[in-house]
């Protein structure tokens, strides 16, 4: 990964990373194990408190296939607590082997959009892929503004 590492540590069933590139930081969520909204909520909570915009980048690493629970209610409540936080943007790059995560991620930004929450959020094969993804998004972010 490019950048600095600023933040590790773990929860149940996910280690998580967060790293400091151009400004921003990009949150590394990678599942160790069967995950729902339980697992997931402290990381938001963790990776929130010190983010340095409006815009947040988020890579979810669950090469194995572990299961991964995550329904509309979660999307409502993820898209919340990101809200609360005066989050206006989330980029995301999901590594998976499951075939159906499209669909999820179809939901997913049909709830953000529902929230006014700006959503771009792709499927990638492996962290390469996700990495690039995001590090050409921070640029991009960046001229924008």
């Amino acid at each position: 990964m490019k950048g600095q590492l600023i933040s590790s540590g773990s929860f149940a069933n996910i280690n998580h990373e967060t790293w400091k590139y151009n400004g921003e930081h990009i949150h590394v969520m990678k599942v160790t194990g069967p995950i729902n909204r339980a697992h997931r909520v402290p990381f938001y909570y963790l990776t929130l408190k010190n983010n340095p915009s409006s815009d947040y980048f988020i890579i979810l690493d669950n090469q194995r296939g572990h299961e991964d629970d995550f329904s509309y209610d979660d999307m409502i409540t993820i898209s919340d607590i990101l809200l609360e936080a005066g989050i206006k943007r989330i980029y995301g790059a999901i590594i998976t082997r499951e075939s159906g995560y499209e669909n999820i991620l179809k939901l997913a930004r049909a709830v953000a959009k529902l929230k006014t929450l700006e959503s771009h959020t792709v499927y990638c094969e492996n962290m390469t892929a996700a990495e690039n993804f995001i590090h050409a998004r921070i640029e991009k972010a960046i001229k924008n503004r």
